[in-house]
């Protein structure tokens, strides 16, 4: 708003214009890019005589309209740069915070880091009034953030080509997975199938070894009997035999008894 002194921050001594730096080196990117001696120069000047190795800016920013999505009534918001540890880093009510979520914040309010029209000087309203039409409009659009859009756009242009190709790679990978578990698929089934045969194999193994084992103990059985029946028929033989020779000897004896009996007779008769 007008007579809040703007103009004496952006545009007065020294020390306003010192202050002046600080809010630029918060809130946008005039300092993001700059060599690190030239870091370290804006340093040194701003620290003085002391020439400190590190910087740090802190602005208490009034949040009660809530026009930063944040339930604070005052936002601090802080960044701190160390020359020799490049650190460069950003803080929002006394929390770390990541540069592209602080930008987030501030485009929430319409506050791009990418447009430089938000800290314009007294000068350079003169500038931007002589113009020319082309000029102005460029102007105009950069003012709007039509550039900023353009390069968001751009942006998410690349992420959208990025993402369709990588789309693409997960696609035909995905295709090549599904070939790979489809042979996987005709593999398993071949497996089971192999596994289904392999056991009517054992089982078949098993039944013959089984019956072959059936057939042998039927034929050792039939052996022994057949060897029992031949030990019977050989004892019965024996037994034959033996009655036989004592019958034999039997006769044998009567014979020598009637062969005796027959000499006395004859001995008799002489």
């Amino acid at each position: 708003q007008n007579g809040f002194g703007k103009s004496n921050l952006l545009n007065g001594n020294f020390h306003q214009y010192i202050f002046s730096l600080a809010i630029m080196f918060v809130l946008s990117n005039k300092y993001s890019n700059l060599p690190l001696d030239e870091k370290r120069r804006i340093i040194r000047e701003t620290e003085g005589a002391e020439a400190k190795k590190a910087v740090s800016v802190e602005l208490s920013l009034n949040n009660k309209a809530r026009k930063l999505p944040i339930e604070s009534d005052t936002v601090s918001i802080k960044r701190v740069f160390d020359s020799d540890s490049k650190r460069d880093e950003y803080y929002v009510n006394g929390k770390h915070i990541h540069k592209m979520d602080l930008r987030h914040i501030l485009e929430a309010t319409g506050l791009s880091f990418s447009n430089p029209f938000y800290f314009v000087q007294q000068g350079r309203i003169s500038s931007i009034i002589a113009l020319n039409e082309v000029q102005l409009f460029v102007f105009i659009s950069e003012v709007a953030g039509t550039q900023v859009y353009d390069e968001k756009r751009a942006e998410t242009l690349r992420a959208l080509d990025e993402a369709k190709q990588k789309r693409g790679k997960l696609t035909a990978l995905l295709g090549k997975i599904d070939v790979h578990i489809e042979r996987l698929s005709k593999d398993a089934k071949l497996l089971k199938q192999y596994k289904k045969i392999e056991t009517e194999k054992q089982s078949l193994e098993y039944q013959v070894l089984e019956l072959r084992t059936t057939r042998v103990a039927g034929k050792l059985v039939e052996m022994a009997g057949e060897r029992e029946e031949k030990m019977r028929n050989f004892e019965h033989s024996k037994n034959q035999e033996q009655a036989l020779k004592i019958e034999r000897d039997t006769i044998e004896r009567e014979r020598e008894t009637k062969e005796r009996q027959i000499n006395a007779l004859k001995s008799r008769l002489e």
